[in-house]
C-alpha cells in the first residue's frame, strides 16, 4: 500500500468518526425535546394535515429520526407508527438543510431501489423539508408523499419550509413549558421546605416566648410585693432598684406576650370559630379592660353607644384581640389629662368600630408602615412604653381574617383615629 493510499484510508476514516460524533450530537439534541412515543398532539396534526391540503398530496408526515427507526410524530394518510431507519427516505433528507425533492423515484437514482419505491407501497413522490433545532441540528422532517410522480414548484417548497418551521416552534414551546413546569416543581418545593422550616421556627419560638412568659411573671410579681413593701421596709435605694426590676420586667411581659401572639397567627390562614355576637357590648369589654390602665396615666377612656342591636358573626375572642390592641395602642401613645372615645356604629351592612384618641398624631409619610410587623414609627409613647410594633399587625390580621378592612387618619399634634370595618 502507498503512501497516497494510506493517506486516503486515514482521511475515510477521519470523515466517517467526524460523522460518528455529528450523529451522536444530532441524537443527543433529539433527547433534549423528549418527544419520541408521545402521544398525537393536535398541535403538530393541524400542520401536517395543511401541507396535505395545500400540496394535494394523500399522505403527509411529521417525522423524527431516531437512531435506528423513523417515528411518525404526526402522520396524515398513513397507519403506521413508525418504519426502520434503512429504507426510509428521512434519514436521507436530514443530511442537508435543503428540500429534498424527489419528483419521480422510480426513475432518480437515489431512489429506484429503494423498498418503499420497488416494493409494494409504490412511492413515487417525496418532497421533505428538515426538521432544523435553533443550534442546527436536523432532527427530522416534514414530508410529503404521493403514489403518482409529481412536479413541485418553488412556492410550494417554500410552503412546506415554513410548515416545517412551525413543527418546529411546537417542538421549542414544548421544551420550554417543560423547563417552566420543572422551575415551579423546584420553586414549589423550595417553597414548601421553607414553609416547613418556618413553621419549625415559629413553633420554636412560640415555645420559647411561652416558657419565658411564666418566669417574667413570676418576677414581675415579687418585684411588685417588694416595691410594696409587703415582705419588709426597703430603704430609698433598694426601692428605686426594685422599682427599675418591675419595669424592666413589665416590658419584657408585654414584648413576650406580643410576640407570642404574633407567632400564634402564623403565616396561614387563621382558623375562626364564629358565633353572633353583639359588637357593642365587645367593644364595651374592651374598654372595661382598658380602664385601669388609662387611669394610672390620669387618661380618660369613653364608650360611646350611639345604636343598639349591632350583632356579627365572628370569633369574638379574635376580634376582641384586635379592638384591645386598638385601644391599648391609644392609650400608650395619649398624654396625661386627654381623652379616648371608642365608638360601635353600623353603616350599611357593615358594622364600624372607631377608637379615637388626642395623641401626637402620626406623620403622613409613616402611616403606610403602622401596621407591618417590626416596624415602630417615631412616635414615642407618652409614658416611656416600649412597643414591638406587632400590635396593629395582629389587629390587621385578625380583622382580615374576618373579611374587613383596618385604617388610620391621623393629623399630627391632633390625634389618631383607628377603625375597623366588619360585614354584618
Amino acid at each position: 500500500m502507498g503512501v497516497g493510499t494510506l493517506r486516503l484510508h486515514d482521511a475515510k476514516q477521519m470523515a466517517a468518526a467526524i460523522a460518528r460524533h455529528s450523529e451522536m450530537d444530532r441524537i443527543a439534541a433529539l433527547r433534549r425535546y423528549e418527544i419520541l412515543d408521545t402521544p398525537p398532539d393536535g398541535s403538530f396534526d393541524g400542520i401536517t394535515a395543511l401541507a396535505a391540503k395545500l400540496l394535494g398530496v394523500p399522505i403527509a408526515l411529521a417525522t423524527l429520526v431516531d437512531t435506528d427507526r423513523i417515528w411518525f410524530k404526526s402522520k396524515i394518510g398513513l397507519d403506521v407508527e413508525q418504519i426502520d431507519r434503512a429504507p426510509g427516505l428521512c434519514a436521507s433528507a436530514i443530511l442537508n438543510d435543503a428540500a429534498y425533492i424527489v419528483n419521480n423515484a422510480a426513475l432518480d437514482p437515489r431512489t429506484l431501489a429503494n423498498p418503499l419505491v420497488a416494493g409494494e407501497f409504490g412511492l413515487r413522490f417525496y418532497a421533505a423539508a428538515p426538521l432544523q433545532t435553533h443550534d442546527g441540528f436536523n432532527l427530522g422532517t416534514l414530508c410529503v408523499i404521493d403514489r403518482e410522480p409529481r412536479q413541485i414548484d418553488e412556492q410550494e417548497v417554500e410552503i412546506l419550509r415554513t410548515l416545517a418551521g412551525l413543527i418546529m416552534d411546537q417542538m421549542e414551546l414544548r421544551i420550554a413549558s417543560r423547563r417552566i413546569d420543572e422551575k415551579r416543581a423546584a420553586i414549589a418545593a423550595k417553597n414548601r421546605e421553607l414553609a416547613i422550616l418556618n413553621e419549625e421556627k415559629d413553633g420554636f419560638m412560640a415555645m420559647a416566648a411561652h416558657d419565658l412568659r411564666n418566669p417574667l411573671g413570676t418576677v414581675m410579681m415579687m418585684g411588685k410585693m417588694l416595691e410594696e413593701q409587703k415582705v419588709g421596709a426597703l430603704n430609698e435605694r433598694q426601692l428605686r432598684m426594685v422599682s427599675a426590676i418591675c419595669e424592666s420586667s413589665e416590658v419584657m411581659l408585654r414584648l413576650v406576650t406580643d410576640y407570642l401572639e404574633f407567632t400564634a397567627l402564623g403565616p396561614i390562614a387563621i382558623k375562626l370559630t364564629k358565633d353572633d355576637c353583639d359588637l357593642q357590648e365587645l367593644v364595651e369589654a374592651c374598654v372595661r379592660d382598658h380602664a385601669p390602665r388609662a387611669g394610672e396615666k390620669s387618661i380618660g377612656i369613653l364608650f360611646h353607644r350611639l345604636q343598639d342591636g349591632i350583632v356579627a358573626a365572628v370569633d369574638a375572642s379574635r376580634i376582641r384581640q384586635g379592638v384591645g390592641n386598638l385601644i391599648g395602642n391609644a392609650v400608650k401613645f395619649s398624654p396625661a389629662g386627654s381623652r379616648i372615645a371608642v365608638r360601635c356604629l353600623k353603616e350599611g351592612e357593615f358594622a364600624v368600630i372607631e377608637v379615637i384618641d388626642q395623641g401626637p398624631g402620626i406623620p403622613e409619610s409613616e402611616l403606610s408602615k403602622l401596621f407591618i410587623p417590626f416596624s415602630p414609627t417615631s412616635v414615642l409613647a407618652s409614658d416611656g412604653e416600649k412597643s414591638t410594633g406587632l400590635g396593629l399587625s395582629i389587629a390587621k390580621r385578625l380583622v382580615e381574617a374576618h373579611r374587613g378592612e383596618i385604617a388610620v387618619s391621623s393629623v399630627v399634634g391632633e390625634g389618631s383615629t383607628f377603625s375597623i370595618k366588619l360585614p354584618l
